[in-house]
């Protein structure tokens, strides 16, 4: 029988499976033009990798009727968008087995270790590089991706900070406590890395999903700065249960996903091997009211404990669903209610206004959980952050597209709400799971980190032969930091500042460009020039950085994004 099976498995791999379900990447340049394309609300694009993505068999995206493009009529093919020729928009069959997408990605930076967003790279000073490459199997509800990263960094010295790290960790980590695994510099060596990437196992049945993945989380309506999950750190192997696309039902589309993983602590944090596993369980929560069109909320809520040596428990499974209040930990060995994990909970919306080529989005979150509900009530800002932005697509004659986008991030637990009269925790960091929110030495929330305060504002045109754009960002850095450690810092300064002096600000300026050339290849380029001023709030210690990506793909019609 089995001989059978393997006889007519060449058959059955070829027949075609109808209109093709793709999952495009968190971080690709295609999945943030699908925003700008679906300005609906609808996917959310609160949950990503957005999966289960239907290409229109006609030859052309299913572009919303009330968008104001060309519409199809009488079967011709029209320009609807600009990149309605990319192959993703293309694909009228599924196959059950191929190529994805390959990439290379070779960046530099000429004064200083600098990169946001970028997955599994580290990018440290001098060059730097990252091949992405693999294929994808598709058999009934089982599909299998396999799309590994092989990493370089040739990390060049710069000047650290001249501040020491904890006695506890290594001269490389942060500066001043334990509390954050993000060094500053991965050793003194070039290195390399082998990491499994955009890599999935999984079931799908009727829009629900289980498997096992190590794909990036981005959670939440951010373009740049999402405050708990995004792909500024390299994806973590994780367990989940959940949807892989929007659930519609008659009062409105639900998306979700419950996750339980292990984040790994760099090799430039400590030499206790006890601590380098942290387990994390986290639910993320979306809905989309079909009483209000274009509104998406939901929540993510997240729980990390440093992994036991006996193990973990049936309930650390659930930890997401512990009470939000720390009397429910009051014992003798606690009268403070402190337990051995770390929690945070973000609360997000997207509306999105179509006929305006519009949409408002915003995030706000809670770095630990209250004493108890009165505390709640009269502390309901205590150690929060909060993100909030806006889209705004204008349509061109041409078939061109002008994206306007602004984002401003404030994670600086320290500067506003109670936080002048009572102390806050500094986002990301924990004194319990020390290592804070951060895997393989690399943040996994907003890239700016903690303490942080962030304005940007980009704009991008899109016309059939790519896109092209300008982006301003300006970052005030570690403010809680300062804060908390204002006499120290004044104390390495030729003379004695104020707090305001000393913040450590960038003034970052971008040029954009993606270019689709002949013989099916793609070249995207990215160029940041940095001013930094009172590096490690040193007055005075100004610093330029420039920071180049060039991303070239081989998109072959067969190949899925």
């Amino acid at each position: 029988m089995k001989y059978l099976l393997l006889l007519w498995l060449p058959f059955l791999l070829c027949i075609p499976q109808g209109a093709e379900a793709q999952t495009i990447p968190v971080g690709d340049p295609l999945e943030e033009y699908v925003r700008y394309l679906y300005l609906d609300g609808n996917p959310s694009f609160n949950i990503r990798p957005i999966s289960g993505i239907e290409i229109g068999t006609a030859g052309v995206f299913p572009v919303p009727e009330h968008s104001g493009a060309k519409r199809m009529q009488q079967g011709t093919r029209r320009k609807v968008h600009p990149w309605q020729d990319v192959q993703l928009f293309n694909s009228d069959v599924r196959s059950l087995y191929g190529l994805y997408t390959p990439s290379l990605m070779t960046t530099y930076n000429s004064e200083m270790a600098f990169g946001q967003n970028d997955g599994a790279l580290w990018q440290g000073r001098g060059l730097n590089s990252a091949v992405s490459f693999g294929g994808y199997l598709d058999v009934g509800p089982l599909h299998v991706s396999f799309r590994p990263v092989i990493t370089y960094s040739q990390n060049r010295e710069f000047e650290l900070s001249p501040f020491d790290a904890h006695p506890e960790v290594s001269a490389f980590s942060a500066p001043f406590d334990r509390r954050y695994d993000v060094p500053q510099r991965f050793g003194s060596d070039p290195f390399s890395r082998f990491d499994l990437g955009e890599s999935s196992v999984e079931l799908q049945y009727k829009g629900f999903a289980a498997g096992v993945s190590n794909k990036n989380i981005w959670t939440g309506p951010a373009v740049q700065n999402p405050i708990l999950f995004s792909n500024n750190a390299p994806g973590f192997l994780h367990g989940f249960l959940g949807t892989y696309r929007p659930v519609t039902t008659p009062i409105g589309s639900f998306e979700g996903r419950l996750i339980w993983g292990g984040l790994r602590e760099s090799d430039y944090f400590d030499e206790d091997p006890g601590n380098d596993l942290r387990f994390i369980n986290a639910v993320t929560l979306n809905y989309s009211p079909s009483f209000i069109p274009g509104l998406s909320i939901g929540a993510v809520r997240t729980f990390l404990l440093t992994y036991p040596e006996d193990g973990l428990d049936t309930s650390d499974f659930f930890s997401v669903a512990i009470p939000f209040t720390k009397e429910n930990f009051y014992s003798e060995d606690s009268p403070q209610g402190n337990d051995d994990g770390y929690q945070m909970i973000s609360l997000f919306g997207r509306w999105a206004f179509p006929s305006a080529g519009f949409e408002v989005y915003g995030e706000w979150a809670r770095n630990d959980h209250s004493r108890d509900n009165r505390d709640l009530s009269i502390h309901f800002t205590h150690a929060r952050a909060f993100m909030f932005g806006g889209v705004k697509r204008l349509e061109l004659s041409g078939n061109r597209w002008l994206v306007f986008n602004t984002e401003w991030t404030n994670i600086s637990a320290e500067r506003g709400g109670s936080s002048e009269y009572r102390s806050a925790g500094t986002y990301y960091t924990n004194g319990t799971v020390i290592q804070g929110f951060t895997n393989r030495g690399q943040l996994m929330g907003a890239a700016i980190g903690p303490g942080s305060d962030s304005q940007l504002g980009k704009v991008r045109l899109y016309d059939e032969w790519g896109l092209a754009g300008l982006s301003f960002n300006r970052i005030d850095y570690q403010q809680d930091r300062l804060e908390r450690n204002l006499d120290t810092i004044n104390s390495a300064q030729e003379g004695t500042y104020q707090r305001y002096e000393l913040n450590e600000v960038e003034y970052r300026f971008g040029l954009h460009g993606l270019v689709f050339l002949p013989y099916n290849l793609e070249v995207q380029a990215d160029i940041y020039q940095s001013r930094f001023f009172n590096r490690h709030n040193i007055y005075g210690d100004d610093v330029s950085n420039t920071n180049v990506q060039v991303t070239v793909r081989y998109q072959l019609e067969s190949f899925r994004r």
